[in-house]
């Protein structure tokens, strides 16, 4: 639910924001990170989220089905889905008001990366979502 909400009000700002999230060991203390959890969360963020998505570990497939805000996609991935959050804890004027401004700051970004399709395909999936 927190990270719904925070995913929610960064693409109002403008940051659609991709991630992963893992379970496990994991050391942590001031600027020093490390551990199996660290890698495969840093490891699903770069090189299999793609998409501005923050995808969960197989690991959490058990008990995905308890998270309020998990959505599967199309490829079968497990993602935070910010959007039904926004849904489900807004009036529908205001759910409107804020995907009509998601569009907007969607097709202004495709317009101004108009040559880099791997953006643009990002762009695209966000908007396939809405």
């Amino acid at each position: 639910r927190s990270l719904a909400y925070l995913l929610s009000k960064l693409a109002r700002a403008n940051f659609f924001t991709r991630g992963g999230i893992s379970i496990g060991e994991m050391f942590h203390k001031d600027n020093v990170f490390f551990g199996p959890a660290f890698l495969e969360s840093y490891k699903l963020e770069s090189e299999i989220a793609t998409y501005p998505r923050v995808i969960l570990s197989d690991k959490l497939n058990a008990i995905a089905n308890t998270m309020p805000y998990v959505k599967q996609d199309s490829d079968g991935l497990l993602h935070v889905d910010w959007i039904n959050f926004v849904k489900k804890n807004a009036n529908s004027q205001q759910f409107n008001t804020f995907m009509s401004d998601i569009k907007i700051l969607i097709n202004n970004n495709i317009s101004q990366t108009e040559s880099n399709f791997k953006i643009i395909t990002k762009y695209k999936w966000l908007e396939n979502q809405i």
